[in-house]
């Protein structure tokens, strides 16, 4: 009987192609104030081209 060449579904990494994965028990990094702002600001772009396609007569 012939053997498939390559890694089996799943077997572990074997060489440190990535690196391993985090635990699911929480710990993920705090959002950043500069990723508040980025994100207050891309909501307020998106509000502001949405009023725009709306109401176009007033831009």
């Amino acid at each position: 009987m012939r053997t498939r060449a390559g890694p089996v579904a799943g077997a572990p990494d074997p060489g440190g192609l990535r690196p391993a994965a985090r635990s699911a028990g929480g710990g993920a990094e705090a959002v950043s104030p500069v990723d508040m702002v980025a994100l207050g600001v891309a909501v307020a772009l998106a509000g502001y081209l949405l009023a725009a396609l709306l109401f176009p007569e007033r831009f």
